[in-house]
């Protein structure tokens, strides 16, 4: 997924522990040690919009992610955008920022790609039809690899 494609901060969070609201998902701790933070709940309550990210969060995430000075700036934009949100204040010239920021930055943005639970960062836009063979191709590396080690603990 594209760092500009996403519409909230909650959205991040999930991608960035493999998660979706619907699904089942690896833990907030696994993403806490990654990012070097005390409290997984932390994490769990910015996902759930209980409250917003600090700028130490966002801080950790962009380093994280290896972001460039606009990507943080967008990602910044969306903690406000929560922020606001919390407080139920008007978003409007939040969302007016963000849309700027999309619409002028998407082209040089990271793709993020979970394809068999690995994690796949491109610096670029990426043609669809090659991350469809990309993610043929692992995920039939992840099931030859099981089936070797299933054959290996079998013997």
């Amino acid at each position: 997924m594209n760092i500009f494609d996403f519409q909230n901060f909650s959205e991040l969070i999930f991608c960035l522990c493999d998660k979706t609201p619907n699904k089942g998902c690896r833990s907030y701790a696994g993403l806490s040690r990654r990012l070097g933070i005390k409290s997984p709940r932390v994490l769990a309550m910015v996902a759930k919009k209980q409250r917003p990210p600090s700028l130490s969060l966002v801080q950790k995430i962009c380093d994280y992610l290896k972001a460039t000075a606009e990507e943080k700036d967008f990602l910044l934009l969306l903690a406000e955008k929560c922020r606001c949100e919390l407080k139920k204040s008007p978003i409007d010239h939040v969302e007016k920022k963000i849309e700027v920021y999309r619409s002028s930055k998407k082209d040089a943005a990271i793709n993020i790609i979970f394809i068999a639970g690995i994690k796949i960062e491109f610096s670029k836009q990426v043609d669809p039809l090659f991350l469809k063979k990309l993610e043929e191709l692992v995920c039939a590396l992840v099931m030859d690899s099981k089936e070797f080690i299933k054959d290996r603990v079998e013997t």
